[in-house]
């Protein structure tokens, strides 16, 4: 089954229109609406994202479980000399 993409507009306008269908104001964003989120991820960058759909970094961060740690290796490197 192939995923369709869609475009940051596209989620925009989703989120624009859960927001004027919603019952309460402070409504927990739906699941699908965080699964389009997901798929904006790798195409577009926070900033766009946020700026976009009026959320904020960490509702991002807590909905998706997106790590924000750096892993390190060591690597030892031998003197050729």
């Amino acid at each position: 089954m192939q995923q369709i993409l869609l475009s940051l507009d596209d989620v925009k306008a989703h989120f624009e229109h859960w927001r004027s269908i919603r019952t309460r104001q402070r409504e927990r964003i739906p699941q699908y609406l965080w699964y389009e989120v997901k798929t904006l991820i790798d195409r577009y960058s926070l900033t766009e994202i946020t700026s976009a759909l009026r959320i904020n970094t960490a509702q991002i961060k807590d909905n998706l479980k997106i790590k924000t740690t750096i892993n390190f290796s060591e690597v030892k490197i031998d003197n050729l000399n």
